[in-house]
């Protein structure tokens, strides 16, 4: 059977040059570990990746008309699904007789009101790569779809959803993702993260043990399954040597798992000669690393870590759950910047009660920190997570209007916060949010190392000159109308 896969985009056409020039476009790795899955049963397998191909829906639509699939695969994430309802409802008028099925968290969590549309035939709760599989087996066989576990489908009307699939507990057993089905030299600059030339996906676990209420790493799977350290060298050393790509970066919640973990991965790194050859970037907590683990990862080749200290206040820490310090933040980043890491520090604005004080504290720990590269989003609700459970009166608001959930509501061309859980006005929140990114970028420190370290190189700094002089713009004028005009809540839902 021929099978089309599409990683739809979640950000108007308007905007592919500012994320091209800046932010950057990472390969679609879950739609690659799907296909190297469905491909070894024999299926002819097309991905088409929206964010690299700049296909507008029409566009898309005209070639999977050329291509004539039976079934077309779609991972639906909330920003993305008001794109996909569209998508759906013009391949059901063109390819009638195409299946359509809908993955990721978000078909998942709406899966009956996706199937009550008619928008999908099918829908694959969980893990994808087994259910997908013995799905397409199924249609081209023609047997009962009850029988593949983590499916839901609508039959003669009715909606089904069959008993769940256990999840994958050999991540070692997956085969590997099939990168070949994509073109490598499309995905060469991601400025934001300071690296240029191909870029290749590591996944070393899947889950997350820890709790966080405004993530949904654990919301399907709370307990935590990692891949072999062997495992995960083997498929770097493959990679590299089928590929000649240098930089990876890991997908994982957090990565290393613990310090043990940590320095048997440097240590087979650096056995192999590995760290001479590729660069890899990571995210991890402030309490799973130390500063011998830090040089170690250094000398096998890290290139930038990525912390969440997502604040600068002690309360909003033990309310999210993050179980550290500030002071242990403080520790870890001081000992990053020693020992000559790269850095990007992720922070949050508008938690749930966060007042002006706490916001400045943030911004001012931010500055404390003194990360190479920081990004300040302000707090979404994804679907999934315990703040929208919490939070959101209209379960199905995510449903109804996908187009608010993002954090780069900025580049989306928004002029106000769809979410404010504070009892700040919405401006005053924006203006933190605009104070923060200029205040700590027109620092000379912030610029210098930038500069000194070459980590955006110039041709991407002046194209996102025009989106950081906008919200400077704006940033003053806050302050003007905040001098003027008393203060107002705009919440959509506080």
């Amino acid at each position: 059977m021929k099978i089309v896969l599409i990683n739809p985009n979640n950000i108007s056409a308007k905007n592919d040059f500012l994320i091209q020039n800046f932010i950057g476009t990472v390969p679609p790795y879950n739609l690659t570990q799907l296909a190297s899955v469905i491909r070894k049963s024999g299926h002819e397998t097309i991905i088409i990746d929206q964010y690299i191909e700049y296909k507008t829906p029409s566009a898309i639509l005209q070639r999977l008309v050329r291509l004539k699939p039976d079934i077309i695969g779609i991972s639906v994430l909330a920003p993305a699904f008001g794109w996909v309802r569209h998508l759906c409802l013009e391949i059901r008028l063109r390819l009638p007789s195409v299946k359509i099925v809908l993955g990721n968290s978000f078909a998942a969590l709406f899966s009956q009101n996706i199937l009550q549309d008619k928008l999908a035939d099918a829908v694959v709760q969980g893990e994808g790569e087994e259910t997908f599989d013995e799905y397409i087996k199924a249609i081209a066989s023609k047997q009962d779809l009850r029988e593949v576990a983590g499916l839901s489908f609508r039959q003669e009307g009715r909606i089904v959803r069959n008993k769940p699939r256990p999840v994958i507990a050999d991540l070692d057993s997956l085969p590997r993702p099939a990168w070949d089905l994509i073109d490598l030299r499309r995905y060469s600059r991601i400025p934001m993260l300071a690296l240029y030339g191909p870029v290749l996906m590591v996944q070393g676990s899947r889950g997350c043990s820890y709790n966080c209420f405004y993530c949904s790493q654990d919301a399907d799977f709370k307990k935590m399954r990692k891949r072999s350290i062997t495992g995960i060298v083997n498929e770097l050393e493959f990679l590299y040597e089928r590929y000649k790509v240098r930089n990876y970066i890991f997908l994982d919640a957090y990565f290393p798992f613990s310090l043990s973990s940590g320095f048997e991965f440097c240590d087979e790194l650096i056995k192999r000669g590995l760290h001479k050859k590729i660069r890899w970037l990571t995210e991890t907590k402030v309490d799973l690393v130390n500063r011998d683990l830090l040089k170690r990862m250094k000398e096998a080749g890290l290139y930038l870590i990525m912390y969440g200290f997502e604040t600068g206040s002690e309360r909003i820490l033990r309310m999210i759950n993050k179980h550290t310090t500030l002071e242990r933040a403080y520790c870890v980043m001081r000992d990053t910047r020693d020992i000559g890491i790269r850095s990007l520090g992720l922070f949050m604005l508008g938690f749930p009660g966060e007042t002006e004080e706490e916001c400045q504290q943030t911004i001012v720990f931010s500055k404390r920190l003194s990360c190479d590269l920081v990004k300040y989003n302000l707090l979404t609700p994804y679907p999934g997570t315990g703040l929208y459970q919490e939070y959101i009166k209209n379960k199905m608001l995510a449903y109804e209007r996908p187009e608010l959930f993002t954090s780069w509501f900025a580049i989306a061309g928004r002029k106000q916060a769809p979410f404010n859980f504070t009892s700040m006005s919405t401006s005053t929140l924006l203006s933190f949010q605009r104070k923060a990114l200029i205040s700590y970028y027109l620092r000379p420190q912030a610029m210098f190392n930038i500069l000194s370290k070459r980590i955006v190189k110039l041709d991407s700094v002046c194209a996102a000159a025009p989106f950081l002089f906008l919200n400077y713009l704006l940033f003053i004028v806050s302050l003007l109308l905040s001098k003027t005009t008393p203060k107002q809540n705009n919440a959509v839902n506080g």
